[in-house]
């Protein structure tokens, strides 16, 4: 089945392993759920879900300048979560 609603007028969040929102967006580009959402790095509007999986699917609010990380040089625990934390991209000179 389609969405009856014009792509362009779709909340455009990312939702980690479904992705992009099917509920209508309002004057702010978003839906009302997600316009709520901030990212839980640096406070700025979330854009999508962190894509981290574990024994779960991270799912925390990231903005666009923000993402998941884990420390290739500890375990990862039982949950897959113990060394998995967001921060700010490192921008490249």
């Amino acid at each position: 089945m389609t969405n009856p609603i014009p792509s362009e007028l779709l909340c455009p969040f990312v939702v980690a392993w479904r992705g992009r929102c099917n509920d209508k967006a309002d004057e702010t580009g978003l839906c009302e759920h997600h316009r709520a959402m901030k990212c839980s790095s640096c406070g700025a509007q979330a854009t999508h879900d962190c894509d981290h999986t574990g024994q779960f699917v991270c799912g925390v609010p990231l903005c666009d300048g923000c993402h998941g990380v884990n420390d290739a040089n500890k375990s990862p625990g039982t949950w897959g979560f113990m060394n998995h934390s967001h921060q700010r991209k490192k921008v490249t000179p």
